[in-house]
């Protein structure tokens, strides 16, 4: 518990993704025939400024940035994908504060009707793994869509 709340305190107060059980089911890790994997590993999750336990202040009105480390078990390189998430009261509410009357998302974006954890990390997973399986078709030079943006460490 003295660990907990070290760590907590170093991060000013907000818990991330290696405080906590990853509440996803993963597919097993598997490696095909060329050494290629079907999903990174995932190690750690947080938001900018949301804490992960007790959620925003508002469940039905936030947006922040969501971001998942993983790594590639073929060559161990750590990358971090980033994704907006946001409830659609919360996008107004960022809009009006900007007071823009439009908003463009230019990056991956997770729209929610309230706070759930689980349901935002098993999509950004979902997305995450198609995009992992997208770069191996990529390789194979193959048709496929684009995959998104993996910020490297």
């Amino acid at each position: 518990m003295e660990k907990e709340e070290v760590s907590e305190q170093q991060r000013g107060g907000t818990r991330i993704g290696t405080d906590l059980p990853f509440p996803v089911r993963l597919p097993e890790l598997e490696q095909d025939d060329d050494g290629k994997y079907n999903r990174p590993e995932f190690l750690n999750y947080h938001f900018s400024e949301i804490d992960l336990l007790r959620g925003p202040a508002g469940p039905r009105c936030f947006f922040d940035e969501f971001f998942i480390e993983t790594r590639n078990p073929q060559d161990q390189h750590i990358g971090m994908y980033k994704f907006l998430v946001a409830t659609p009261a919360g996008l107004q509410r960022a809009m009006d504060e900007e007071r823009q009357s439009l908003l463009y998302l230019e990056e991956h974006a997770i729209i929610v009707d309230h706070w759930d954890l689980t349901l935002i990390l098993k999509a950004a997973v979902q997305e995450i793994i198609k995009s992992y399986q997208g770069c191996k078709t990529i390789q194979m030079n193959m048709r496929c869509r684009k995959p998104m943006v993996l910020l490297d460490r």
